[in-house]
């Protein structure tokens, strides 16, 4: 985003220029396809394959019962949507800030919050 930003100028930008970083992320969903498609199962998973001890309906045994159901609600809503919530509400609050408050010149502000983000991303887990 903020090389397109960079390269077009904030009026091209705004006009058309902020659809190619979606065009882009198209790049990455073939990619992931790929590499997908060039996986091969885990030996765990080949060894309950072969006697057929594998589910012929997962998702409906996953979430077909109350307290599966209640597993994925939770795993989703409980669990995850509040780290997602976290991790997203300070990262675009602290470029806001930056901008807003501090009133640190945009490429300096966006340059700062993606350094964080490369630094703070691997050690978030």
């Amino acid at each position: 985003m903020l090389a397109c930003r960079l390269r077009l100028g904030e009026e091209g930008f705004r006009a058309w220029g902020w659809r190619i970083p979606f065009l882009l992320s198209a790049l990455l969903v073939v990619f992931s396809i790929y590499l997908r498609l060039k996986l091969s199962e885990s030996p765990v998973f080949e060894q309950m394959r072969q006697p057929g001890k594998v589910s012929r309906a997962p998702v409906r045994e996953s979430f077909g019962t109350r307290q599966g159901l209640g597993y994925a609600l939770y795993a989703l809503f409980g669990a995850t949507a509040g780290l997602g919530c976290v991790w997203y509400t300070g990262q675009f609050y602290a470029l806001y800030f930056l901008q807003s408050v501090v009133k640190v010149d945009f490429l300096t502000a966006n340059v700062c919050v993606a350094i964080a983000l490369a630094i703070g991303t691997p050690l978030a887990s």
